[in-house]
């Protein structure tokens, strides 16, 4: 059984959608879990849609062809934006990981503000070539950016611990003084 369903205080909310659902919010809900329920990908085809989902109950849920259209639509551009923010989550983790084999290996390397990753401290790469965190950002342009950034926050880093070493210092030297 289908009709045409009201919005709240009754005004024609313009869709068509199965009695089954209380609203048209639901029965978009309904149908977008088919969808991903049938496996449909960002670059599915109206058609194979079709094919894939016409025995579903589900189907129903939204009667026009163009609601049904739209919701796929809603529902690709949505799926394109869980996966970018998939993608940027994991090259994110890849990066921290990275960093942090950096600080975790920088004592035992010896890692300065100064050290480069190519020309005269090419062992470096060498000997960190062997950690999955480092196979783990795959373009070697991106590696250097990431050493280089390391090394720009050792820098400041290094300048922050001279200042305080001086501080200290003067404050030992002034009750010296004294």
């Amino acid at each position: 059984k289908t009709e045409t369903n009201k919005g709240k205080g009754g005004e024609d909310d313009g869709a068509v959608f199965s009695s089954e659902y209380a609203n048209v919010e639901e029965a978009k809900l309904a149908f977008k879990k088919m969808l991903a329920d049938h496996g449909v990908r960002v670059s599915t085809k109206w058609e194979e849609v079709l094919n894939r989902t016409k025995s579903d109950r589900r189907f129903g849920a939204l009667k026009s062809k163009t609601d049904k259209k739209q919701c796929l639509n809603e529902y690709q551009i949505a799926q394109v934006k869980r996966e970018r923010e998939t993608k940027w989550m994991a090259e994110k983790m890849v990066r921290e990981s990275f960093m942090a084999m950096l600080e975790e290996r920088r004592v035992e390397l010896g890692i300065t503000s100064n050290t480069r990753l190519y020309g005269r401290d090419a062992r470096i790469e060498e000997v960190l070539s062997e950690d999955a965190r480092w196979r783990a950002v795959m373009d070697r342009r991106e590696r250097g950016d990431l050493f280089d950034d390391f090394t720009r926050s050792l820098r400041v880093r290094e300048q922050r611990e001279r200042e305080e070493r001086k501080s200290v210092t003067q404050e030992a030297f002034k009750e010296c003084l004294v």
